[in-house]
């Protein structure tokens, strides 16, 4: 009885292996996937993050602000540059990717990704997608952190600024007149203030930063808090966000 089967020979599997071997070798990244460079991923511990189109988390370096390049040499071996494919002009995007994208070039002419003038990058610790162990590393000038779509936080640390009544421009006021600290953060973050006075006292305020990251507080100098007409008041601030990254901040002002 005649098999009705059909077989390849040897002869004929070889050219299509062959085949199939050169048209891999030959497809670039990003021929091999359609997928956008940029997308955004839900993240169990951080919630919708910022990966790479093979799901990988991205990473920004703290001291690359306004697209300064520092990880270079070694640090490329642990931070692999997010590079978007020769003759494209912007990193493709997907649903939900917030933020200012664009890139910059590397001292080696390779164009990076970028996002609010950050310079992305994977972690070569992380094995699969959902790996976040780069994050808050401190290595190759900086601290790593990940990119939380849901904040609209940059993979930067926690940073705040610190700045006291407009009257204070001049840096010098008079002794016991109520002065006004607004500190600028992260929403929600923990704000810690305290001014010192010469004769080390000190008053405290505690509070959270509103939705736009700010927060007002109102002081005055105690009687007695100083000592001489002249004096030098400090005023200090220290955040914390919700990841527990910490900044610190103060500002000193002359009163007569």
């Amino acid at each position: 009885m005649r098999s009705n089967r059909s077989f390849l020979t040897l002869g004929a599997i070889l050219p299509l292996l062959g085949a199939g071997l050169a048209s891999t070798a030959l497809a670039s990244p990003a021929q091999q996937t359609s997928a956008p460079l940029l997308q955004v991923a839900n993240n169990p511990t951080y919630g919708p993050i910022l990966v790479n189109g093979t799901g990988l988390t991205l990473y920004t370096l703290a001291s690359e602000s306004d697209g300064k390049i520092i990880c270079k040499d070694d640090c490329l071996g642990f931070w692999p540059p997010v590079l978007i494919s020769p003759g494209s002009s912007t990193p493709s995007i997907g649903p939900g990717v917030t933020g200012t994208i664009g890139t910059v070039t590397r001292p080696d002419g390779t164009i990076q990704a970028t996002r609010n003038l950050f310079p992305l990058y994977t972690f070569s610790g992380d094995g699969k997608p959902g790996d976040t162990s780069g994050n808050r590393v401190v290595a190759f000038g900086g601290t790593w952190k990940l990119v939380q779509i849901s904040s609209g936080a940059t993979a930067t640390p926690t940073t705040v600024a610190l700045a006291v009544h407009e009257k204070l421009a001049a840096k010098k006021v008079k002794a016991g007149q109520r002065q006004t600290a607004i500190v600028t953060t992260e929403a929600g973050a923990n704000v810690s203030l305290t001014v010192s006075f010469p004769n080390k006292h000190q008053l405290h305020h505690s509070a959270t930063a509103n939705s736009s990251g700010k927060l007002t507080w109102h002081f005055k100098e105690p009687k007695n808090a100083s000592k001489g007409k002249n004096h030098t008041v400090k005023v200090s601030v220290r955040v914390q966000d919700a990841s527990g990254e910490t900044a610190q901040a103060s500002v000193k002002f002359t009163a007569s």
